[in-house]
């Protein structure tokens, strides 16, 4: 396979060669997020988000890949995670000064992306995150 990627550290570009390069990246992204080591810089992080949120608008014009359907159940175990690295970086992502809808909101745009959370996933990982906050006497 040719050169996917050219960077330009002069001006801090990234330059997509080949026709997948965006597929690729995207799953990369994708797979360090929700991996099996939850990354909490991919995972928290706004910029990231928005990323891989643009790369999957392109997506279905580059190459028509199989896309994550919106509002399928995740694994418990995967969102009781998520809520879990939440409750420990709330202090960083200010998620204790944010209010209940700017909570789901936080979880839909940034944390979900580029997948959909279902409201009851959502709710369970809201649960998770005063479940962990308790447990660190948090509230």
């Amino acid at each position: 396979m040719s050169d996917l990627f050219e960077y330009d550290p002069e001006t801090r570009t990234l330059r997509f060669l080949h026709p997948y390069a965006e597929t690729v990246l995207s799953g990369w992204l994708t797979r360090g997020k929700f991996g099996d080591y939850l990354d909490d810089i991919l995972l928290l992080n706004d910029s990231l988000a928005r990323l891989l949120q643009d790369l999957s608008v392109a997506l279905p014009k580059l190459s028509k890949p199989t896309r994550p359907q919106e509002g399928i159940r995740q694994d418990p175990a995967l969102l009781f995670a998520i809520g879990d690295r939440i409750a420990s970086h709330g202090d960083t992502i200010g998620w204790w000064q944010k209010s209940p809808d700017e909570q789901r909101t936080f979880i839909s745009s940034v944390v979900a992306a580029p997948h959909v959370f279902c409201e009851e996933d959502i709710d369970l990982i809201l649960q998770s995150i005063d479940n962990a906050a308790t447990e660190r006497g948090g509230l």
